[in-house]
């Protein structure tokens, strides 16, 4: 029996590019990372050091804020009352949004995902609404209108390999799109979760059928534009989906 073997490196620190370095923001301030994420760049280095430097920058414009890791300040808190879905915690986050687990007024169980990239804005503890430094408003603005248009054209998709989107809106001066609340696990996780080896006819049979759903993207005229294995869902019965698209 034929096996495929995949293998996802974790992230580590490099030093192809001068010495090495503690990539922490606590450590370097934004105006010291950034010619060194540039230089990784031009060396085929595309890390996150980049989007490291362009926070530790914002933390410097918006008052109050502060550097760290634990960002669950952030997010809305549990039990906030998003129009007719009720927020119950986080289960997903990402360099432009976070994803949560919501009911609706049916106390059947949603997703929501909000637009608030890291690199542009911040949301303090006392207001649901961003927080978006001056010279970062034009930019904010274009990922917010492209975050809309996204969520009704993925509306007009119904698909088993696609995510459903139920519903979008504007609320707390930003976007959210509530999506059909899925079980199971990213393919990421899968091959974690098995040291990396997967059946070749499981991974045949997989894929075959995500490329049912992304035809039905591309009959659209709509591109995914970040399929990879974070992106990829693979449902309690195996059945995979294609997720946050780019």
């Amino acid at each position: 029996r034929r096996v495929a073997q995949l293998h996802v490196k974790p992230r580590r620190r490099d030093s192809s590019v001068g010495p090495e370095v503690d990539l922490e923001p606590e450590r370097l301030t934004g105006q010291e990372l950034l010619p060194l994420a540039a230089a990784r760049r031009q060396h085929g280095l595309d890390d996150d050091l980049h989007f490291r430097a362009q926070r530790a920058l914002l933390c410097n414009h918006v008052p109050c804020l502060h550097r760290r890791r634990d960002l669950a300040g952030e997010t809305l808190p549990e039990g906030f009352q998003l129009e007719n879905y009720r927020v119950l915690r986080v289960i997903a986050s990402g360099g432009f949004s976070f994803v949560y687990l919501a009911h609706d007024e049916k106390e059947a169980p949603v997703a929501i995902k909000e637009y608030l990239p890291a690199t542009l804005a911040l949301r303090t503890a006392d207001n649901p609404s961003p927080v978006v430094p001056e010279q970062n408003l034009a930019t904010f603005r274009y990922g917010l209108k492209c975050f809309f248009e996204e969520g009704r054209a993925l509306a007009k998709l119904s698909h088993p390999n696609v995510v459903r989107v139920l519903n979008f809106f504007r609320a707390n001066e930003t976007v959210y799109l509530v999506m059909r609340y899925e079980r199971g696990r990213t393919l990421q996780e899968h091959i974690h979760a098995r040291g990396g080896v997967l059946r070749e006819s499981w991974i045949r049979s997989t894929f075959a059928t995500l490329l049912n759903g992304l035809r039905e993207v591309h009959s659209n005229k709509l591109l995914h534009l970040d399929i990879k294995p974070g992106n990829v869902y693979l449902r309690g019965d195996g059945t995979p989906l294609l997720i946050d698209f780019g």
